[in-house]
């Protein structure tokens, strides 16, 4: 998963791309979890640049463990 985020965004993902990647529905929704710090991933903000942004392997990183953690938890 790393890779393919990685061949599709580059090293990092902001914008509704980042929203997107991180299942919220809008961008609005986004920023209400950011501000109540329930992303559970580092978000930072670039000089110069407006948005919130992550590193594309901290991206793929976190989905895979939030997966792993469904699965583990619809097991008897």
């Amino acid at each position: 998963m790393r890779d393919e985020l990685f061949g599709i965004y580059g090293p990092v993902i902001g914008g509704s791309d980042l929203v997107r990647a991180l299942g919220y529905s809008n961008a609005a929704a986004f920023r209400q979890a950011r501000r109540q710090g329930r992303v559970g991933l580092n978000i930072f903000n670039l000089p110069a640049r407006r948005g919130s942004f992550a590193l594309s392997a901290d991206v793929a990183d976190w989905l895979i463990a939030a997966s792993r953690t469904k699965e583990e938890k619809a097991m008897p």
